[in-house]
């Protein structure tokens, strides 16, 4: 596939070998998007969307999406939804992703895999294929996996490590994941807010209705700004089709009565105000009269490569991951006393009922471990915090008590202002050095130093564009290890190194 830009058609003409670099500067450098082959000499573009997570195979992200302040709650409201990738980087649990379409789904692609003779028809443009039913979209990826498999798939799945992989349309979690912005953005209040970081007007990013916009009819694909994420139009233009069938939400989870498919988005028949990455629309499979295949004018889809979840060559990894979840380590003697009962004779009805209560502590001790999991990265994250502001304050505090001592500090003096701020300095700087005391006391009590380590590059994403705080995560878990191996603490020592961090950043806490 090739996006042409009208202002840069006559150069890119002339200069082939140049033509993606030419047209899409930021798919040139990013190495995260692979180009896959399709029929007719076009090409797919697909974005690595990681989902980064714990490293074990059983583990996965947990997301809240939806939007709390729609008009249609049962819609879109807030709910909970866990959500993993299929595909992993060199093999790593805790490096797993999916592939997803950068632009939707074309015309002329659509056209190259469903039609045997749309090679010898002339180009069609870069408008998105519309007028498709779900049935449409789901034979299109039947379609193109055969094709790839018969005529690319060695060259597909080794860029992927992973020969069990498919084209499918995505799940509507994947789907809002990566319209939100996924692992881009950088922390939890941004990635749940309405619409993901934005320069300017939504306008900027999305078509719409309104003469400013499309007003109403479709446009070529990437012709507005990315999301943080590099893919283009997840909002407006057509709306897209996901995978699974339509739900209610009812007050945080999905009623149990499928409907219709989803299409997710909005388009340009869309009010801008109403935009939001967690605008959803249910649509009938069938069409009123007669029952045909329901095909809509705005609605498209792009497409995602996932793969089988299971693996016969990960048993053993499996059945470890599974066991660490149940944390086995913590409830040895529990879990004796179930398999003497299991093992004991008595009545059936005793067993299965012993039976029951055991999966439902099974469950209740995985739900804690998660909670736990999500705790300790909040803290990692609350101690750099606290790191960076005790050493702001001690800043102050010297600041001030040196321009209030080289000024006469009468009334008159505006350093009289500096000697008046000390008091309130130090009383901030006091509670500051109180809270990092008692975090460090709880999370030394409460965890032990590999979990708290298990945790750190997940509690990292958010921050990782600032290396101090980053530093500040290492060095909170170095007095984690010291205060574990020693007691009492000697919390002054802690705070010589939290201040000197500057003077000595080869520091190493032992």
């Amino acid at each position: 596939m090739m996006l042409v830009n009208n202002k840069r058609t006559v150069w890119c003409v002339f200069f082939q070998g140049l033509l993606w670099l030419c047209l899409n500067n930021y798919a040139a450098a990013d190495s995260t998007i692979l180009r896959w082959p399709m029929p007719c000499g076009e090409e797919m573009q697909l974005k690595k969307i990681h989902t980064q997570t714990d490293n074990n195979w059983l583990s996965d992200k947990e997301l809240k999406l939806g939007f709390s302040g729609s008009l249609s709650p049962w819609f879109e409201y807030t709910r909970d939804v866990p959500l993993v990738g299929s595909l992993a980087d060199n093999n790593r649990p805790d490096r797993r992703y999916f592939l997803m379409g950068v632009y939707e789904l074309t015309q002329s692609q659509y056209d190259a895999v469903m039609n045997p003779n749309a090679c010898n028809e002339k180009d069609k443009g870069k408008l998105p294929a519309r007028n498709v039913s779900w049935f449409d979209a789901i034979d299109f990826t039947r379609r193109y996996t055969e094709w790839l498999s018969k005529n690319h798939w060695d060259l597909v799945t080794k860029q992927v490590q992973n020969r069990s992989i498919f084209v499918r349309l995505p799940t509507e979690a994947e789907w809002e994941f990566a319209a939100r912005g996924g692992e881009a953005v950088p922390d939890r209040e941004t990635f749940e807010a309405p619409l993901p970081p934005m320069k300017g007007s939504i306008s900027n990013y999305a078509w719409h209705i309104g003469q400013q916009s499309c007003n109403g009819e479709i446009q070529d694909v990437g012709l507005k700004q990315p999301n943080p994420l590099g893919l283009y139009d997840m909002i407006g233009n057509v709306q897209e089709i996901v995978l699974e069938p339509f739900r209610f939400n009812v007050a945080g989870r999905l009623l149990g009565q499928a409907g219709g498919f989803i299409a997710r988005g909005g388009s340009c028949t869309t009010p801008k105000d109403l935009l939001t990455s967690a605008y959803r629309t249910e649509l009938d499979y069938y069409a009123t009269t007669p029952r045909i295949a329901n095909k809509n004018n705005m609605t498209g889809f792009r497409i995602v490569v996932a793969s089988k979840s299971y693996n016969p060559m990960r048993e053993d990894e499996l059945k470890r991951d599974f066991d660490a979840l149940r944390n086995f380590e913590r409830r040895e003697h529990l879990e004796q006393n179930f398999q003497q009962i299991n093992e004991a004779k008595i009545q059936e009805d005793i067993k299965s009922k012993v039976a029951k209560i055991k999966e439902e502590f099974d469950l209740e001790i995985a739900q804690r471990n998660r909670s736990e999991k999500r705790s300790i990265r909040t803290m990692l994250r609350s101690a750099a915090l606290t790191i960076r502001n005790y050493r702001d304050d001690n800043h102050k505090v010297k600041t001030f008590n040196k321009v209030c001592h080289s000024g006469k500090n009468d009334t008159n003096d505006p350093n009289r202002r500096s000697c008046l701020a000390i008091p309130d300095a130090q009383a901030r700087l006091a509670i500051t050095r109180s809270l990092y005391g008692e975090l460090l006391f709880q999370v030394s009590e409460d965890f032990s130093y590999q979990e708290l380590v298990a945790q750190r590059e997940i509690a990292l994403k958010p921050i990782s564009a600032s290396p101090k705080s980053v530093d500040f995560i290492d060095l909170f878990l170095c007095h984690v290890n010291r205060y574990q191996k020693q007691k009492p603490p000697n919390l002054d020592r802690y705070f010589e190194e939290i201040i000197g961090f500057d003077k000595r950043p080869e520091m190493k806490c032992g």
